[in-house]
């Protein structure tokens, strides 16, 4: 399914932003016991894509109600 979005995506030519997400690990003292960078997973990546979506769906619904 994030294959199919993805080329869809590439057709729009968006700013891409795919910047990693750190993790910090929490030691049994409460301290940080070290900085990682997470796992960056294709469901993941469909979700995000999805909420891009909905932002396009809502930005084109209120340029539209704003024409009227």
């Amino acid at each position: 399914a994030y294959r199919i979005i993805l080329k869809a995506r590439e057709a729009r030519a968006p700013l891409d932003l795919d910047l990693p997400e750190y993790k910090i690990d929490i030691g049994p003292d409460g301290r940080i016991s070290g900085v990682r960078i997470g796992d960056k997973f294709e469901s993941m990546k469909l979700i995000e894509e999805f909420m891009i979506q909905a932002n396009v769906c809502a930005a084109e619904t209120a340029e539209a109600q704003h024409r009227k």
